[in-house]
């Protein structure tokens, strides 16, 4: 049975990880055309978005007198994500608490899809995804600032990944470790292939969810062909 339940996972990691080269080849094959022909409307974007997303690691690491405000916004943002994924599965929040000393939220549990909502702040940038949205109406003329700030957004679930992931966390242990982290790796994997597709000229990140699905169907008929 185990093996059954992660083959989806296995399935969907594999597709994102072929996407994930596509677009690198695809973005730096017209990167390398924008430095041969400079005025070319390509925006070269991941030089602001490396930038960004160092902000915040260093700054949780080197700036001392401000340990007690990064510990805020790391409880805070993973109390928040939980939250939000709980309120798109039409769950009811009853209860959000954050302090220095524990956070917690307190929402219904009367859906299957619970378990997206638990696992929500370990493969769910919560900060980067809205910012990317908005991306999508901002002028060319400004996606230096947006991009900067999407970096910072990358850092920030970066730390919070790297230290609140693990098996000490009661989220990950609600259910068969191998199953959370497979869960985990396999949305992270998704979330990587969306940001980079979405980068990519002439596509967004609405584009993008939509590419996804065209090719993940294909993706799908062609094993099923295959097999039957």
């Amino acid at each position: 049975m185990k093996k059954l339940a992660i083959l989806p996972l296995l399935l969907f990691s594999t597709f994102f990880l072929v996407e994930i080269g596509v677009a690198l080849f695809h973005h730096f094959g017209l990167l390398s055309t924008w430095w041969r022909d400079h005025h070319s409307p390509y925006y070269p974007w991941y030089f602001w978005v490396a930038l960004g997303s160092v902000v915040f690691p260093l700054i949780n690491r080197y700036a001392i007198k401000l340990k007690d405000n990064m510990k805020m916004i790391k409880k805070f943002t993973h109390e928040l994500t939980h939250a939000v994924v709980a309120i798109m599965l039409f769950q009811r929040v009853s209860e959000f608490h954050v302090d220095p000393e524990k956070a917690n939220i307190r929402a219904t549990h009367d859906s299957k899809l619970t378990f997206f909502m638990i696992l929500a702040p370990y493969c769910f940038p919560i900060y980067t995804f809205p910012l990317m949205m908005f991306r999508c109406i901002v002028i060319p003329e400004y996606y230096l600032i947006i991009d900067i700030l999407i970096g910072i957004s990358i850092g920030v679930h970066f730390v919070c990944f790297k230290e609140q992931t693990g098996t000490h966390q009661t989220d990950i242990k609600n259910y068969p470790i191998w199953l959370s982290y497979s869960f985990i790796a396999s949305l992270l994997i998704f979330d990587i292939s969306l940001i980079l597709t979405a980068y990519l000229p002439s596509v967004n990140f609405f584009k993008a969810f939509v590419n996804f699905g065209s090719d993940f169907w294909n993706y799908t008929c062609m094993i099923f062909k295959a097999i039957f």
